[in-house]
């Protein structure tokens, strides 16, 4: 777990210089080990659906990142509750993203 800790700050930094490609790779990566090692519900893994949905928004893939976004957020209001913050970034985030569509 701490590697995937690691892995995931990198791609949060990789982000953060703009490098929304290699960030989407990192994240989706990170994504699927945490799923495989934690659980699809666990709070890293949520996050870490969440953080690769924003690298798809941040490469334009509007429709991807809606997906994502939505695909989160139900897990996350299932296992965190839909009052809790993480649940409720992810629901404006995915209103952006589907406002983005167009």
């Amino acid at each position: 777990p701490d590697t995937l800790v690691s892995q995931n700050n990198l791609a949060t930094a990789l982000f953060a210089e703009g490098k929304h490609i290699a960030a989407a790779d990192l994240f989706a990566r990170t994504l699927s080990a945490r799923r495989r090692i934690l659980g699809p519900t666990h709070p890293s893994t949520l996050q870490s659906a969440n953080n690769f949905a924003g690298a798809l928004f941040a490469r334009e893939d509007y429709c991807g990142a809606a997906s994502a976004y939505l695909d989160t957020l139900g897990q996350q209001q299932e296992v965190l509750g839909v009052r809790h913050p993480l649940a409720l970034h992810t629901a404006a985030n995915y209103a952006t993203a589907v406002a983005a569509q167009g």
